[in-house]
């Protein structure tokens, strides 16, 4: 499984629906998952960091990756 989008509006995050949401979809979808993260991005990095450390109870591989981006698409 591969957690691709994961937004929360803004007014809504700090309230914990965030935690609720990805551990409600990971007890739907059990299995191995995959959550990418630009590491520019500190407050998801630190977000993903504590509820994956929490649902898994610490037992989780945190990878870094350099990717190659589309030249022509920059800002993506």
């Amino acid at each position: 499984w591969n957690m691709g989008e994961f937004f929360i509006l803004a007014k809504f995050q700090r309230k914990g629906i965030g935690t609720q949401v990805a551990n409600q979809i990971w007890r739907m979808h059990p299995g191995l998952w995959e959550v990418s993260i630009l590491p520019e991005n500190k407050r998801a990095l630190a977000f993903w960091r504590k509820i994956i450390s929490s649902f898994t109870n610490g037992k989780y591989l945190e990878e870094m990756k350099d990717i190659t981006f589309d030249v022509h698409q920059p800002k993506r």
